[in-house]
């Protein structure tokens, strides 16, 4: 491992008089880097940044990282296909009518709102003594 170096910067000033007279002195931590190595694949690569020893800031310099978007970047999606009567469905698109949104919108927009209040513990249980009892 490659180690760290201190530089020593001083910087004299003087004021009016002595009295003003300032000495400033700034210690850097300034390091040499190591070289990133070239992996064969992505498998290889993970597996050397998992050791215990491999630091990133030994190989890379955070201080001059800057902050990446990606605006043209969705997130995956899987086509599945539902079954549901045909009554909930037009009552489903009767809703999306007068949001004005498509359909197949609006369902994904109800399910992910389920999601979210059931990852909070938020949802609402229901009884097996709500149901119907079942018939003889």
């Amino acid at each position: 491992m490659l180690s760290r170096w201190p530089t020593l910067s001083v910087v004299l000033g003087t004021g009016k008089d002595e009295s003003d007279s300032v000495a400033k002195v700034r210690l850097e931590m300034s390091k040499l880097l190591k070289p990133i190595p070239k992996f064969a694949s992505e498998a290889e690569e993970r597996a050397f940044w998992e050791l215990p020893g491999n630091d990133s800031a030994d190989y890379v310099d955070w201080g001059k990282a800057r902050l990446a978007t990606f605006p043209k970047l969705k997130p995956s999606t899987e086509t599945i296909s539902t079954r549901m009567p045909e009554d909930i469905l037009n009552t489903i698109r009767s809703h999306a009518r007068r949001l004005d949104v498509p359909y197949q919108s609006l369902i994904k927009l109800w399910r992910a709102e389920k999601v979210a209040l059931q990852a909070k513990g938020n949802f609402i249980e229901r009884q097996v003594s709500s149901f119907p009892p079942a018939r003889p």
